[in-house]
């Protein structure tokens, strides 16, 4: 097989992808509960690219496995295609693989890691909506941390150009 390109597959999961962990609802997504009638919601993680170029999904097939699917478009749209990472024990190993390049969506991977951990069962079921609520943050944008990073914020306000920093120019 050849070598993998963790910092290429991070940069278009960084622009193009997705990390999420849903909550279905309706009753073909509804479990019971082991002692009665009661029904708890079922969860689902997903990661994944939507590409319209297929040469994408066959690369990300060939060197990281998953599947992808094609979308089919109306007459004056191009169809389109998503790819999804592999799940179960290979998908634990594919996130720890890409966590460490990964720059804007890394705290997603981080949870979507730590709910592919959890035993699966109705007892968790609390754990896995939490889990569900903070990547549903992230992927808003909300942070999900009490306190920022102080180089983050000192970052970001230079390059926001708040008025407590010193313009750059370039010549």
């Amino acid at each position: 097989m050849r070598a993998k390109s963790w910092e290429y597959l991070a940069g278009i999961l960084d622009g193009e992808g997705c990390i999420s962990i849903h909550c279905g609802s309706g009753k073909r997504y509804d479990k019971r509960w082991p002692t009665g009638d009661k029904r708890y919601p079922k969860f689902a993680l997903g990661v994944s690219i939507y590409q319209q170029d297929v040469r994408l999904m066959k690369w990300l097939v060939f060197h990281f496995g998953g599947q992808y699917y094609r979308h089919p478009m109306r007459k004056e749209r191009k169809d389109g295609y998503s790819w999804h990472a592999p799940t179960g024990e290979k998908g634990q190993e594919f996130l720890l693989a890409l966590i460490p390049y990964l720059m804007l969506k890394q705290e997603q991977a981080k949870l979507a890691l730590e709910y592919m951990r959890l035993d699966r069962g109705w007892d968790n079921t609390e754990k896995r909506r939490l889990l569900a609520e903070k990547c549903a943050a992230l992927n808003r944008g909300v942070p999900t941390t009490n306190t920022p990073d102080p180089e983050t914020v000192k970052i970001e306000s230079e390059l926001m150009g708040n008025h407590e920093s010193v313009p750059v120019v370039i010549q």
